[in-house]
């Protein structure tokens, strides 16, 4: 082989390395840069962050246990745009796990990205029928049939305590009283649409609601 071949031999050489270096550095050559995540999945756990939609970005899922109250107990959630309060008027450990079990059925069907309730009606309807969970039947000694709303402001739901809420969007809220005779156990549920991820987050956290124990 002549010089002249050999050097044009070694040139093709040097183009043909530089072309797949190329492509490596631009995503070609058959080379996979996909990155695989499970973060943002809905219904997932404590702090969980969600997609964008409607509701006003991403939100959050947020569960907490507060023991400090004598002969009682209470949860409270943070999903989407809705926050809510529960209470037990007993502090077992069994009276804790039916608390926390119903917590979580409630907050289950409610979307993390913000979407819904999208009104009144969809947030009553979040706010489980008598015996729906684990038995637990409707108190109708509040004299009314079905779960409660208000739609005027937060000070008339939350009376000395409206302020984190009404200043973060208030839109609504919804509840009902519960009980199991045979325990001799009420439950008390308190379910508020703040109209967006972002009020719902900023009122849980400025309320203190998010201040207690993991489930």
């Amino acid at each position: 082989m002549t010089h002249r071949a050999l050097c044009f031999f070694l040139a093709l050489g040097l183009v043909a390395c530089s072309d797949d270096t190329d492509k490596q550095k631009d995503g070609g050559g058959g080379v996979d840069r996909g990155v695989t995540s499970d973060k943002g999945a809905d219904n997932g756990p404590t702090g969980d962050k969600g997609p964008a939609a409607e509701g006003g970005g991403g939100g959050t899922f947020e569960i907490v246990v507060n023991e400090d109250l004598l002969g009682a107990l209470e949860v409270r959630f943070l999903k989407g745009r809705c926050v809510a309060r529960l209470s037990i008027n007993s502090d077992t450990a069994e009276a804790r796990t039916e608390l926390v079990d119903f917590a979580k059925a409630v907050a289950n069907p409610i979307p993390l990205d913000g979407s819904k309730p999208a009104d009144d009606d969809e947030l009553q309807g979040f706010v489980p029928a008598s015996k729906a969970i684990n038995d637990w039947e409707e108190d109708d000694s509040d004299g009314k049939k079905g779960p409660w709303l208000i739609t005027t402001d937060a000070y008339d739901w939350i009376d000395g305590g409206g302020d984190p809420f009404q200043q973060n969007g208030f839109e609504a809220a919804a509840g009902e009283n519960y009980k199991k005779t045979a325990k001799s156990w009420e439950l008390k549920l308190e379910l508020v649409n703040q109209g967006s991820t972002a009020g719902a987050e900023k009122a849980f956290s400025d309320s203190k609601w998010n201040e207690g124990k993991a489930p």
